[in-house]
């Protein structure tokens, strides 16, 4: 997802994806369906393609989104993951 999203694409993905609750926000930056939900796929990838009539707006929207998250900001995190782990020990 996040690799699409770079790339100004709008995502579909299942609601079990790890990173749903952070990158996918309906009808902004694609769509999520449930698991298994054969026809909440279908009606999230015709609305993905719908959304992306206006390509140049929705490739903004996903840009302006995953630009929050580089390999900067997850090295950092992991530092301070780490780092809060060994404040405790």
């Amino acid at each position: 997802m996040n690799e699409a999203l770079h790339y100004g694409c709008p995502v579909v993905v299942s609601d079990i994806c790890g990173c749903v609750p952070e990158l996918v926000l309906d009808g902004v930056t694609g769509y999520s369906f449930p698991v298994g939900d054969t026809r909440a796929l279908g009606a999230a990838m015709i609305a993905t393609a719908t959304m992306s009539m206006d390509r140049l707006e929705a490739a903004r929207r996903c840009l302006d989104l995953i630009a929050n998250y580089t390999p900067e900001r997850a090295a950092s995190e992991i530092l301070r993951g780490c780092l809060r782990i060994l404040e405790t020990t």
